[in-house]
């Protein structure tokens, strides 16, 4: 007489029913919002804040979302984290990152890395009117498409960031000042540093105004705000706009050496007619 397979097709049929009915048990159980704030208060990070998390078809959804410290905070309706499954059969946890706003859109891969979190494959595309109307600037007008890729790493613990590689373009960027449009054409942006030292920082444009501008960023603490800014930015202007800067600094070039700090920087004047 032949010996009854334990995992025949109806065993294991049965064996799958129980790990579902299980799985869905602890789902209904576990409360995602509680533990992602536990996480996050333990973890000392403050400058996350959401209104609300839940189960979603892909992982795990927070809604309202606040990214940052004012005035330099960036608001999203939704974030979706999800795992990413071939990764994690490997051995290796990997989170997708997804999110927007109206006129923004985020995605990011994040991946434990020793002490610290890396972030990469960073894209973030935002039309500037809707980056203007989160910062609350009344003074000018912003318009075109902005881009930010690249990748960061920061601490576990905290949330202090340790290095970046990050590049910006803003193509057909213009900023409207007392009614008059600064065209800048396409303005494109770096900042890169390693752990433990300052990041350097540059910005180039070839429009109707041109600039070329660089310095230095110091990530002294999990508060950009208050990171330490240094630098200097050259700028040329032609047609009416010269005119602008000439009744503004009594030159058409202009170098503007900046001090302060990322959220309160500091600009002074020096032109050339």
């Amino acid at each position: 007489m032949s010996s009854p397979r334990l995992f025949d097709r109806r065993n294991l049929s049965l064996l799958l029913l129980f790990l579902l009915a299980l799985a869905f048990f602890l789902a209904l159980r576990w409360q995602p919002e509680t533990w992602l704030r536990q996480q996050l208060q333990q973890a000392g990070i403050q400058h996350l804040s959401f209104r609300s998390a839940s189960f979603s078809a892909h992982g795990l959804r927070l809604n309202d979302v606040a990214l940052g410290e004012q005035p330099l905070s960036l608001h999203l309706d939704g974030v979706e984290l999800a795992p990413q499954w071939w990764a994690l059969l490997r051995g290796v946890p990997v989170l997708n990152l997804r999110g927007g706003a109206r006129g923004i859109s985020i995605s990011a891969q994040l991946r434990p890395q020793g002490e610290a979190i890396r972030i990469e494959a960073i894209e973030i595309t935002a039309e500037a009117a809707a980056l203007q109307a989160q910062l609350a600037a009344s003074s000018w007008q912003a318009s075109g498409l902005l881009h930010l890729s690249g990748e960061m790493a920061l601490l576990r613990t905290g949330g202090q960031p340790q290095s970046a590689q990050l590049a910006l373009e803003w193509q057909q960027a213009v900023l409207t000042v007392i009614d008059v449009p600064l065209n800048f054409g396409t303005l494109s942006g770096q900042l890169s540093g390693p752990p433990g030292s300052r990041w350097e920082w540059k910005l180039t444009a070839t429009g109707e105004v041109a600039l070329n501008g660089r310095g230095s960023l110091l990530p002294q603490s999990v508060t950009p705000t208050q990171w330490p800014l240094t630098g200097t930015v050259d700028l040329q202007a032609s047609g009416n706009v010269a005119s602008l800067l000439q009744g503004f600094g009594g030159a058409s070039q202009l170098s503007l050496p900046i001090s302060g700090t990322l959220a309160s920087p500091v600009i002074g004047m020096a032109g050339t007619p």
